[in-house]
């Protein structure tokens, strides 16, 4: 209780090596393994107690924590399944369900036991914070902002409510009041760092890039062990000798604390944005291996099945070759352009562009496509053939509403999100007037720079060379499907291309969405224009291409992911990719 955790779990391993078969002892243990944050330890008692009593509601909570804290978050979900049959009525497991949920990026059935939770505790802050946040994963933010508004008449004080608030108002574009609201929540919790990085982000996206260096700063201060603090500030494109002294000094000591093993949380995002240090200073053999320790730590705790992967794009092909016919009774999609390719391909870069032109509105990744058509269509036990014409207009009403307060300031909208490549077929039948473009890269560098990222949530096929070598080929075998079954119904955009001759390039996309009248400045790219993505420092800087074939640089590091590239390629009967 004193926090003084390494004697506490020093006594407590004593204890237990000198009375190993008694209850109370291994309880002490495996709580004091829990507090002093040794989950593992922790862990490994807690299962030795429920194979005493696998039921005692202490031993499951325990261990379901557990189990979230070491990435293990199916056992964890499991876990707390069982607690809620226990206890149906506690609102703490619901909280936690929720949150597991979340983290897997299964936002419907976070949300479900969120609702409960609130059914369940109305008046509790935490509660309703956490509805809040998966209402922002799932881009509902006017209702999120509703429930964060709930949880500051509570606690007029929830620095942590404001600060999520802040973020909402951000991709709302909405930067004076987000600015105000980070501020407010920093008066309460001056060192907090998620809200030193929000108000970071808002200055980069009003040009204050050393307002944003100093949030960063501030934030990595505050709390050197806390992993994602360095994303933001190698993130940051400032070219100057300060700049880069600042971040050497910085980076220096982030090694040194992860060589001495000092606890670091989301040991994941510091070895990233490590890589992404030496990577910058072309440091190639550290940058690999700290790219190397952070994909292992993340594939651990986002496993990939590729079966299953590959079972589903099976099954996409399937819906797309039995869609039925459909008339579009209100919006045939005209105003609607979908950017469409792998994560990492050029999808931030190509809207950048097409948002210079006054009338088109960037509206980044929009989630609202993929989340319907995947309730709608790709329902483990639905039947193909009970997708009908009501199907896709349920589809279109709810994709028109949720895109329709975008259009308030232009003519075109722009949804990026990569994966809608799933849904080309289905956007054709029901936007027929809508513009698709896919992007693509050399498939080597696209896998390159998806090893490099870090991602908030998803994409667990980028955590490993063997999975990212199979999806990509996955990817190209649906498109050469589309590209044979629904001939003309996207423009093809190479990024290489592109970054060589963006002038050329972009008049012809320009000439696709029937703008023949605009040509494209490079001034003109990125000013209003925000994104939420991996790539935003690439808006930041002037269009290059050096990034084009730039995994040569670590091509035998890299070998891995292109001899499982090539023979995924070889089994889907695909052009096979040759250095």
């Amino acid at each position: 209780m004193q926090g003084r955790h390494k004697e506490a779990t020093a006594a407590a391993a004593k204890l237990l090596k000198n009375n190993p078969k008694v209850l109370a002892v291994l309880e002490t243990h495996a709580s004091v393994h829990l507090n002093a944050r040794k989950f593992s330890i922790a862990l490994n008692s807690f299962k030795s107690l429920l194979n005493v009593n696998s039921s005692k509601i202490e031993y499951l909570f325990g261990a379901a924590l557990c189990f979230e804290k070491t990435g293990e978050l199916d056992k964890a979900t499991n876990t707390y399944l069982k607690l809620i049959d226990l206890e149906p009525e506690n609102f703490m497991f619901r909280v936690n369900l929720g949150v597991i949920f979340r983290l897997q990026n299964k936002l419907d059935q976070s949300l479900f036991h969120l609702r409960k939770a609130v059914s369940l505790e109305p008046s509790q802050p935490e509660v309703l914070q956490n509805l809040a946040i998966t209402l922002q994963h799932q881009e509902n933010h006017e209702e999120a902002l509703e429930v964060y508004g709930r949880v500051l008449k509570i606690d007029p004080n929830h620095y942590r409510a404001m600060c999520n608030m802040g973020a909402i108002k951000t991709t709302l574009k909405r930067l004076d009041e987000a600015r105000e609201i980070l501020e407010a929540s920093l008066k309460i919790a001056p060192d907090y760092s998620k809200s030193l990085n929000n108000l970071g982000l808002v200055f980069v996206y009003q040009g204050h890039l050393d307002l944003a260096q100093e949030m960063y700063l501030k934030a990595i201060e505050a709390h050197p062990d806390e992993g994602k603090a360095y994303n933001s500030l190698i993130s940051l494109a400032v070219n100057s000798k300060e700049h880069d002294e600042v971040l050497k000094g910085i980076f220096t000591s982030l090694e040194k604390r992860i060589s001495q093993k000092e606890p670091i949380n989301d040991l994941g995002s510091a070895m990233f944005s490590l890589g992404n240090f030496h990577e910058k200073h072309k440091n190639s053999t550290k940058a690999e291996k700290f790219f190397k320790q952070a994909n292992e730590i993340v594939s651990r705790q986002r496993p990939y099945d590729n079966h299953r992967v590959q079972r589903e794009f099976r099954r996409l092909q399937d819906i797309s070759a039995s869609l039925p016919d459909y008339s579009p009774k209100t919006n045939s999609g005209q105003g609607y352009i979908f950017i469409v390719g792998m994560p990492r391909s050029g999808t931030t870069l190509l809207e950048s562009i097409l948002a210079s032109h006054p009338d088109i509105i960037a509206g980044d990744e929009l989630p609202f496509l993929d989340m319907i058509c995947s309730k709608s269509l790709l329902t483990p036990s639905q039947e193909t053939s009970s997708i009908d014409a009501k199907t896709l207009q349920d589809i279109s009403e709810f994709y028109d509403r949720k895109t329709q307060p975008f259009f308030e300031n232009g003519n075109w909208l722009i949804d990026k999100l990569p994966n809608n490549y799933f849904w080309i077929a289905v956007i054709r039948k029901i936007y027929p007037e809508a513009k698709i473009l896919h992007i693509h890269r050399d498939p080597m560098d696209n896998l390159w720079s998806l090893y490099r990222a870090n991602f908030e949530n998803g994409h667990n096929f980028s955590y490993s060379m063997k999975s990212l070598g199979q999806f990509y080929a996955h990817y190209q075998n649906l498109m050469a499907y589309f590209d044979v079954n629904f001939e003309n119904s996207f423009l093809s955009v190479n990024y290489d291309e592109l970054v060589l001759d963006a002038s050329s390039i972009s008049h012809q996309i320009f000439n696709y969405l029937n703008i023949h009248d605009y040509i494209f400045e490079e001034s003109d790219r990125g000013k209003g224009y925000f994104s939420k993505t991996a790539s935003l420092v690439q808006v930041q800087q002037p269009i290059n291409a050096r990034s084009v074939q730039g995994w040569r640089r670590h091509e035998k590091f890299l070998l891995p992911a292109l001899y499982s590239l090539q023979k995924q390629q070889q089994r889907s009967n695909l052009p096979v990719y040759e250095i």
